[in-house]
């Protein structure tokens, strides 16, 4: 097997990786250019067996002292089984208790509209004790994905925020947060129900809510997200 070294903008890779059943946004072009734009140093390769292209892989490097080094190959490598799939996976279940309570769910990438995220991303950051990316590398998944940013007001008060990609068929869950205030009104879960709709608009067939919890770790740090998303009835 023969491994070429390559730029992710590459046509053939990007032909494969969207055309591949299991490709995915982490294994993209437009993944490959945040990557670099966030100080990560990605490699991508595409595999041939007899001059067939028959897998492709993206990995991300990341140096430490010491002379150590890191490398993540997220979703990822993609060997020749192309299709997409034809169902959009996560199957929300519509209750009316959640869009009578006065939520209000707008899409803004709008300055204020990033700050008013960030805010409230630093919330649930000291709150739930979860590490907090820099603003910048929030940033730049506007300037290199297909990346949309939604907002839960609840009388004039953002209440909760999130963000999602959209790529090939996939719209995926990347950033989001909540206030901690007014809770009763569930907020987050008509963002979430807004933003599956909104997916729907834009044609994508399934979305990525992202990481969950091992199941046989109730104390994990990601719990209490893994029972919210878990409510929605998709599959892991």
């Amino acid at each position: 097997m023969e491994a070429v070294p390559l730029s992710a903008f590459n046509p053939d890779y990007i032909r494969f990786v969207r055309n591949h059943a299991h490709g995915s946004l982490f294994q993209s072009a437009e993944w490959f250019a945040y990557q670099e734009a966030t100080g990560n140093r990605p490699e991508a390769f595409l595999f041939f067996q007899d001059s067939l292209l028959v897998a492709s892989c993206l990995y991300a490097r990341r140096f430490f002292p010491f002379g150590l080094e890191y490398r993540y190959i997220p979703h990822g490598p993609l060997f020749t089984k192309p299709g997409h799939p034809d169902t959009f996976v996560s199957k929300s279940h519509e209750r009316t208790n959640i869009l009578d309570k006065g939520v209000e769910v707008k899409n803004s990438t709008s300055s204020n509209s990033m700050d008013t995220l960030y805010s409230i991303l630093a919330l649930t950051s000291a709150r739930k004790k979860i590490p907090l990316p820099g603003k910048p590398i929030i940033e730049e998944l506007f300037h290199h994905t297909n990346a949309h940013l939604f907002i839960a007001n609840y009388n004039n008060e953002p209440v909760a925020a999130a963000i999602m990609v959209l790529w090939n068929r996939t719209a995926y869950f990347l950033y989001g947060a909540s206030s901690g205030t007014h809770r009763n009104v569930m907020a987050p879960y008509l963002l979430h129900f807004s933003m599956m709709m909104e997916a729907k608009a834009f044609g994508m067939t399934s979305y990525d809510l992202m990481g969950v919890s091992p199941e046989d770790k109730s104390d994990h740090y990601l719990s209490e997200i893994t029972r919210f998303k878990r409510q929605f009835g998709g599959k892991l």
